[in-house]
């Protein structure tokens, strides 16, 4: 997911909108972590939290 994300980034020169798409993903995903009532929407939501992780630091947003 994060190879597409950096290409499109770097590509446009649009390097604020999928940092802080994958922070706001990182945010959700944390809050649904916290509040699930069962497990495979824990294991959704962990699945999430590395999507968002990773899409803020592919941007090169953290890089530069």
């Amino acid at each position: 997911m994060a190879i597409p994300i950096a290409v499109w980034s770097e590509g446009y020169n649009a390097r604020k909108a999928p940092y802080v798409a994958g922070v706001l993903i990182l945010i959700a995903s944390q809050i649904m972590f916290m509040e699930a009532p069962s497990y495979w929407l824990t294991c959704l939501a962990q699945c999430l939290q590395g999507a968002g992780g990773k899409d803020g630091c592919r941007s090169g947003a953290c890089v530069r």
